[in-house]
């Protein structure tokens, strides 16, 4: 309500009659005050903790104490320093009941007393004050509004997500009713073709064909609509996906230089500015696996000398989990990246090809689409550059295999490889394979060329091969030992008995 009585915070007393939470006096010197010192000053400094009032009230608890006072008196002490000092200090000092404020309470009380005068400011900036009885409800209502946009930025990440999900879902829907009227839309020219591919149609058969004319018009018309319903549910998906990645991911350096110049630190542990900074996730992790390494090699050093290593498996068990720590947080951002890069996909493509036309010049819009898009496979592709370069190229290969019209199976490759000629020269000699390898994104600094990662992704494969097979013959081998001597015990057993 605007009218109310107001009572003391202490004593519970009522002082008098108020207006927005206070008194007329205190009205009058507030408003008073607003002249003298400013709107800012006179409303937005009352909810600071007072840290002098804080430190005078835990000195007096503290020598009442060491005196043998008794509880009712620390009180007493309380509720004097209470009256001293403004509402936020009082509150923290009254919560005590008579002891003194902990550390944790007060930086707790400072935190709250901070995010509320941010919201004020906020407030301050948001309103126009038009006469005194206005100024106090816009600037309460002010201040709520504030700390819901406080809450929205603090948010923004969740918020921008859920959007894009939200999209996301839409475009399903909307394709999903576009492939259903799509198959409906074949199924009634199949029934046409059939009769009209008879010499002679019956007089039913010619009421069923002119319905069936009638429902496809029809259909027609739905399709156009489904399909402009899903044009437009992929642009709003593509459009939240590119928000999303901008507030998660868009303040942090995606640059190669940014990478090197982390892991470049001569410090132990190098760690990243939270769990959406990619590259420095990336950093992390690899000096983390780089410590672990000299840890454990420290662990197992001191273990075959017979020392006493139990000093080291606190160390190695931190680089552990340490390690563990940052693979999970990649594995988290590259999740994400992947989802938001297949959101985008479809508008992609499309932006692609009007590019690849020249027909039509590329909107704002599709110029967003193709920066976010390659900007995320930039970032995708450079964590696995230096993280798991291997795993990279193993899916890369698999697309080179997946090509249509290559001269080479898999296994032809690996058996040239055994036969030692398979060679980046001898590549040439098949020109739709050796197209899809160039137009691949195997990582291969040490290799200089694509042709030449590619060989010795294969002779790779080659030699595990032979290697599997050779301990699989070793196997069968050894199993062939022992059931000789197991069958030769048989009849020496038989023999004796």
């Amino acid at each position: 309500m605007i009218f109310r009585t107001i009572t003391n915070e202490s004593t519970g007393a009522i002082k008098s009659i108020g207006l927005f939470g206070k008194t007329i006096d205190e009205l009058k010197k507030s408003l008073s005050n607003v002249k003298t010192n400013g709107l800012f000053n006179t409303f937005f400094n009352t909810s600071s903790i007072d840290k002098t009032a804080i430190t005078k009230y835990n000195a007096e608890i503290v020598k009442a104490t060491a005196n043998g006072a008794t509880m009712a008196e620390k009180q007493q002490i309380m509720k004097t320093a209470m009256e001293g000092t403004n509402k936020a200090t009082a509150q923290l000092i009254g919560s005590t009941k008579g002891a003194i404020v902990e550390t944790d309470a007060l930086t707790a009380a400072q935190h709250s007393s901070t995010l509320t005068a941010r919201a004020q400011v906020i407030a301050l900036k948001a309103v126009s004050i038009a006469g005194n009885m206005i100024l106090f409800a816009v600037i309460s209502k002010g201040i709520q509004a504030a700390s819901t946009a406080i809450d929205n930025w603090i948010h923004r990440v969740e918020k921008a997500n859920e959007a894009m999900n939200e999209a996301v879902g839409e475009y399903e829907s909307a394709k999903s009713s576009l492939e259903s009227v799509n198959t409906e839309l074949e199924e009634q020219n199949k029934q046409i073709d059939e009769l009209l591919a008879k010499d002679k149609l019956t007089y039913t058969e010619k009421g069923q064909l002119e319905e069936l004319k009638a429902i496809t018009k029809e259909l027609l018309l739905q399709q156009d609509i489904e399909e402009r319903r899903a044009d437009k549910a992929s642009k709003e998906a593509a459009e939240r996906a590119i928000e999303a990645y901008e507030k998660q991911y868009g303040k942090y350096d995606k640059s190669e230089a940014y990478l090197k110049k982390k892991m470049s630190y001569d410090i132990d542990f190098i760690t990243s500015e939270d769990q959406n900074d990619v590259l420095g996730n990336a950093a992390a992790y690899i000096r983390a696996k780089k410590l672990l390494a000299q840890m454990q090699a420290d662990f197992d050093k001191e273990l075959a000398n017979g020392e006493d290593y139990n000093h080291l498996n606190a160390n190695l068990q931190f680089c552990i989990d340490l390690a563990n720590d940052y693979s999970d947080a990649i594995d988290n951002n590259i999740s994400d990246l992947l989802e938001k890069r297949l959101v985008l996909e479809d508008e992609y493509q499309k932006a692609i090809a009007k590019r690849e036309s020249g027909l039509d010049p590329l909107t704002t819009f599709d110029q967003k689409v193709i920066a976010s898009y390659e900007s995320i496979y930039s970032l995708i592709r450079m964590v696995y550059e230096y993280t798991n370069p291997n795993a990279w190229n193993s899916m890369e290969m698999e697309n080179i295999f997946n090509t249509k019209g290559i001269e080479k199976t898999k296994a032809e490759l690996i058996a040239m490889a055994e036969a030692g000629r398979l060679t980046p020269e001898i590549l040439q000699q098949y020109p739709n394979l050796n197209k899809a390898i160039e137009d691949s994104e195997l990582i291969f600094k040490n290799d200089r060329t694509a042709a030449k990662a590619f060989c010795n992704q294969i002779i790779a494969c080659a030699n595990e091969y032979k290697r599997l097979t050779d301990s699989s013959a070793a196997e069968n081998s050894l199993f062939g030992k022992l059931t000789a001597s197991s069958a030769s015990l048989d009849t020496f057993q038989s023999s004796i008995q």
